[in-house]
């Protein structure tokens, strides 16, 4: 049961960030044999020299950081730039339709949300009460849905190496629906999700990756609507 939420958590967040150009990062995990097959981007580790059971350990996640985020989907590709800090994001990026840029910024302290659109000058604040915990952060782990547990009872987790970052990879199908397969890159050093894949029936369908990851602090004027900006409440 976990295995399937953990399939639909990956596809449900890939489908949500908007996503997935095909490629070729293909890693394909034998389980019989002593080395482990992937793209020239990936390099694993020899199964001998791991532990016969990889356990996952989440406990690097930094309270600020950045990165850049790239989606694509049956050839529709998306990017943007993201923050967090605390209880507080950002998210940058353009519209497909006319290339300028929006803004999403979350200040957790003023339990607002604004959508800020800077060649308008304009911006929208939606503010949420103090028992909502407002959004979660971005392709974070808790956002995800996931945790230790539900990672480390899923079989074939494997310690590589993906772009000379060390990593957890994992592969996942749900028992009741064995033509869909999730894949998740996780950075051991910073307990993200670096990469996420999700096929059906063979076919890639959606991907998710993240680079370019910095860790904070931002100055706090990142997370806060410049003045002058005519803002509408709602």
């Amino acid at each position: 049961m976990k295995l399937k939420i953990l399939c639909l958590v990956i596809a449900t967040m890939l489908i949500f960030a908007g996503c997935a150009k095909k490629n070729t990062d293909k890693v394909e995990i034998k389980q019989n044999d002593s080395t482990v097959s992937t793209s020239e981007n990936s390099v694993v580790k020899k199964e001998n020299d791991s532990k016969e059971n990889t356990k996952i350990e989440l406990n690097n996640i930094p309270s600020s950081y950045s990165y850049k985020i790239k989606t694509t989907s049956n050839g529709s590709e998306m990017s943007f730039s993201y923050w967090k800090q605390d209880d507080s994001f950002r998210i940058e990026m353009k519209d497909p339709s006319t290339g300028d840029k929006m803004i999403t910024i979350l200040n957790g302290k003023e339990k607002a949300m604004y959508q800020y659109m800077p060649a308008q000058n304009m911006a929208t604040k939606t503010t949420y009460n103090s028992e909502s915990k407002g959004m979660t952060g971005l392709f974070d782990m808790s956002s995800l849905g996931l945790n230790q547990e539900i990672l480390n009872e899923s079989n074939g987790l494997k310690e590589i190496k993906y772009n000379g970052q060390d990593v957890y990879y994992l592969e996942v199908s749900s028992p009741s629906e064995s033509n869909v397969i999730s894949k998740m890159w996780i950075s051991k050093k910073y307990s993200l999700p670096i990469k996420m894949e999700n096929e059906i029936d063979g076919k890639l369908m959606y991907s998710t990756e993240i680079t370019d990851i910095n860790e904070g602090p931002f100055d706090a004027e990142l997370f806060k609507i410049p003045d002058g900006v005519t803002v509408n409440s709602y």
